[in-house]
C-alpha cells in the first residue's frame, strides 16, 4: 500500500484534527487504521476507503505512528506505517490586567501558559496605543508606561511561543484626563403589571460618554425588587416581578474611568391577580333536545391577567345513566 501520509492541523474547539491518506490497495474492501501516540493507541477504527480523519485532544510535540492495514476477503494484507510529530499549533493564553495612576499605566500578568513552550520562555512585547514603539517586556509580571498626554489609550499584548505561535489581547483602556460620568436615559413599561405574568420592558433611549465608547460602558439594572442583573447587550431588558408593589428600575453606568452615573426609569405598579374568570354559557331555546346542544355559545371575562384556556365538557343523562 502506497502513499500513506499523516498530518495535523489545529481544531476550532481546541486539540488536533489528524488526517491519514494512502492509495487504496488492489482488491482490498476495508482498512484497519491504528493511532499511537508516543506508544498508546489512541484511536482504532476500521473503514471501507481513504481517508481518515479524527479530532483528538493530544500535547504538542507528541509522536505519532499511524498503520493502516488493508483487508481483502477477511484477510489482512500487508500494513504500512508512517510517523509523524505532532507540530505546536497553538499560541500562548494569558490574561492581564491595567491600572493607571498619575499619568501612568501598569500592566499587570496573572496567567501565562503554553502548550509546548515554558511560561518563562515566551515572548511578551506591549504596544501602549500613544504611538510609541513596541516594548518588550523582558522581566516581571508587571510593566508600566507613562502617558505624555490626557485621553483614552488602548494597549495590546503579544505573546509568542517557541514555535512561532503569536497571539496579541487588548487591554481595558487607560484613560487619563476623564473625570464626567456617562449620560443616559431609560424607559420602562408598561405602567401596570400583574406579578408573576406581565414581562416589563426597559429601554435605552440614549447613552454616552465623553470618552468610553457607549458599546464598552457598563450598565448594571437593579429593578427595584432586590434583583439586580448586568445589562450585557441589546437596548431592551425584560424583567417579571413577582410580588405586589411599585418598583422604579435605575441603571448604573460606568465608564473607563470608573466614573459612574445612576439613572431612574419609569415607576411599574405590579399587583397580584387573585380573581378567577367568570364564565357563562348561553342555554338554547330546545334545552332538552339534544341536537340543540350541537353549537354551543357563551363568554369567558377575566379582570386581570386575562382567561388562559377555556374547556367545555357535555354531560347527558339517559334514564339513570350519565353519558
Amino acid at each position: 500500500m502506497a502513499n500513506l501520509t499523516l498530518t495535523a492541523a489545529a481544531a476550532s474547539g481546541g486539540g488536533y484534527t489528524i488526517t491519514s491518506s494512502w492509495s487504496p490497495a488492489t482488491n482490498a474492501t476495508s482498512y484497519r487504521i491504528v493511532l499511537t501516540s508516543n506508544g498508546t493507541t489512541v484511536a482504532s477504527v476500521t473503514q471501507t476507503a481513504p481517508p481518515w480523519s479524527a479530532t483528538l485532544n493530544l500535547a504538542a510535540n507528541s509522536q505519532l505512528q499511524v498503520t493502516v492495514t488493508p483487508v481483502a476477503d477477511k484477510r489482512a494484507g500487508t500494513a504500512s506505517s508512517v510517523v509523524y510529530t505532532l507540530p505546536d499549533l497553538a499560541p500562548p493564553v494569558g490574561s492581564f490586567s491595567v491600572t493607571t495612576s498619575g499619568m501612568d499605566a501598569t500592566i499587570t500578568q496573572t496567567a501565562l501558559s503554553d502548550d509546548a513552550t515554558p511560561a518563562d520562555q515566551i515572548q511578551r512585547s506591549v504596544s501602549w496605543g500613544d504611538g510609541s514603539a513596541a516594548q518588550v517586556w523582558q522581566t516581571g509580571t508587571t510593566l508600566t508606561h507613562n502617558y505624555a498626554a490626557l485621553g483614552r489609550y488602548v494597549p495590546t499584548v503579544t505573546l509568542t511561543d517557541n514555535a512561532g505561535n503569536a497571539v496579541t489581547l487588548t487591554m481595558k483602556a487607560a484613560v487619563f484626563g476623564d473625570s464626567t460620568a456617562p449620560a443616559a436615559n431609560f424607559a420602562s413599561g408598561p405602567p401596570s403589571a400583574f406579578a408573576s405574568w406581565t414581562s416589563v420592558r426597559l429601554t435605552q433611549e440614549s447613552l454616552s460618554d465623553n470618552y468610553t465608547p457607549t458599546a464598552l460602558i457598563e450598565r448594571t439594572v437593579s429593578w427595584g425588587d432586590g434583583t439586580t442583573e448586568a445589562w450585557k447587550e441589546g437596548a431592551t431588558l425584560t424583567h417579571v416581578y413577582t410580588v405586589a408593589g411599585t418598583f422604579t428600575p435605575t441603571v448604573v453606568a460606568l465608564d473607563e474611568a470608573g466614573n459612574s452615573s445612576k439613572t431612574a426609569a419609569d415607576a411599574i405598579t405590579v399587583t397580584v391577580d387573585g380573581v378567577g374568570p367568570a364564565v357563562t354559557v348561553a342555554t338554547p331555546k330546545a334545552a332538552a333536545k339534544v341536537r340543540s346542544w350541537r353549537t354551543v355559545k357563551g363568554t369567558v371575562k377575566d379582570a386581570g391577567v386575562g382567561a388562559a384556556s377555556v374547556a367545555l365538557v357535555a354531560i347527558q343523562k339517559r334514564g339513570t345513566a350519565w353519558y
